[in-house]
């Protein structure tokens, strides 16, 4: 019996990590998608502000409309993804964001044909970063509350590395494709449809179920995230999201929230996180990443304008 049992047990275990890792890719689609929108500047400044070939062409001043308004929209739905989350529900959530996302690329992908006008390029560009700005926080609060603690570490590290690969993956477009932006702008299209479609088949957060007082969803969420049809196998978990929420709730005023904060372990993370996010941005990554396509020019690299910014990625 005794070796049945630590077979039975390491199959749970196995099961149980393989239906995380899975959750938790869906989850980060829309990181995907933000990596994405991060580079698409590189794929369409190119053939539409730098190319000397014919057909319809911006201005330099509207290429930086097009590379910036996507990060002037992403703090904005930074600020509404939480509440968003909170009110409608993680899983919820991350169909929301492909809504903007949807509509974002579409929007992308018909210049210049139909229209031969910026307009639709920069509505695009807004709305593609503002469903970035949404994905930074529904993915990274259900990745987080579904996920074991021992898994934790490793697993919400996918959301950077989604976000890496869907900045990759719109280099290679774009040297593939080369003056094509609008295959990329659609293949972008495809991947948010395919998110809204199968996001509905995520396990809703244990934890936000629980907030509502929903105790026999959260359950059954909870089995299904572990991979287990007997409530025996999650009891000890649950209990633990049951007392973890009961705590939580016995501190909801400004002053309990402040006092928090003030402890070393709050604002240590904090700090060094800022800081970290900070020298990073001063660095220049971002700057190259979205002007690539322009850098590779002034520096006199023989190199098609696509493939250099493709090179640094790798």
């Amino acid at each position: 019996m005794k070796p049945e049992m630590e077979s039975s047990t390491d199959s749970y275990a196995r099961k149980s990590v393989i239906i995380q890792i899975a959750v938790t890719v869906l989850a980060n689609t829309g990181m995907f998608l933000s990596g994405m929108v991060l580079g698409f500047p590189s794929a369409i400044l190119g053939p539409l502000v730098e190319s000397d070939t014919p057909g319809y062409h911006a201005s330099v001043e509207e290429g930086s409309w097009i590379s910036s308004v996507a990060a002037i929209a992403s703090p904005v739905g930074c600020l509404l993804g939480g509440p968003l989350v909170d009110k409608l529900g993680r899983r919820t959530g991350l169909q929301v964001l492909n809504l903007p996302n949807i509509v974002g690329w579409v929007l992308l992908s018909l210049v210049p044909f139909p229209f031969q006008s910026v307009y639709p390029l920069i509505a695009g560009r807004i709305l593609t970063g503002f469903a970035a700005g949404l994905a930074t926080a529904a993915a990274a609060t259900y990745t987080a509350e579904v996920i074991t603690p021992n898994l934790r570490t490793l697993l919400v590290t996918v959301s950077p590395v989604m976000m890496g690969i869907g900045i990759f993956t719109i280099y290679l477009l774009a040297d593939l494709l080369q003056d094509q932006w609008t295959v990329a702008a659609t293949i972008g299209t495809i991947v948010s449809v395919i998110s809204i479609i199968f996001s509905p088949f995520l396990p809703e957060s244990p934890l936000w179920l629980l907030s509502r007082k929903d105790s026999e969803s959260a359950l059954k969420s909870l089995m299904i995230l572990r991979g287990t049809v007997s409530p025996h196998h999650v009891e000890t978990e649950f209990k633990q999201m049951v007392d973890s929420l009961s705590s939580r709730s016995t501190k909801t005023t400004w002053t309990n929230t402040f006092q928090d904060m003030c402890k070393p372990e709050a604002y240590k993370p904090l700090i060094i996180m800022n800081m970290f996010f900070l020298i990073q941005q001063l660095s220049g990554v971002t700057v190259v990443i979205v002007y690539g396509v322009s850098i590779t020019p002034s520096q006199m690299i023989q190199l098609y304008y696509c493939s250099t910014p493709l090179c640094l990625q790798l």
